[in-house]
């Protein structure tokens, strides 16, 4: 009779915590997708350039950079000028 109600424990331990898992899962994954990364737009090159190459207004674009928790931040030297709202 032991063996029997300690196996029903392990069952409805196992059936307890599959439960409890399945929601914090898919708690956890409808919070991350909703989430979308905040990013600013840079400057960057749009061709590999080699090393003393000018730098020209046709060798660059716009790029979206992440900036929420980077591990490589976006070091600005020169912000853009402000919209004049004339």
């Amino acid at each position: 009779m032991g063996a029997r109600r300690l196996g029903l424990a392990l069952v409805a331990a196992l059936v307890i915590s599959l439960g409890v898992t399945s929601v914090f899962y898919v708690r956890i994954t409808r919070a991350q997708a909703g989430a979308k990364p905040q990013t600013r737009r840079v400057v960057a090159a749009k061709v590999a350039l080699q090393p003393g190459t000018p730098v020209a207004a046709e060798n660059l674009t716009e790029i979206d950079w992440p900036t929420f928790r980077s591990a490589v931040p976006v070091v600005t030297i020169v912000e853009p000028p402000a919209a004049n709202p004339s």
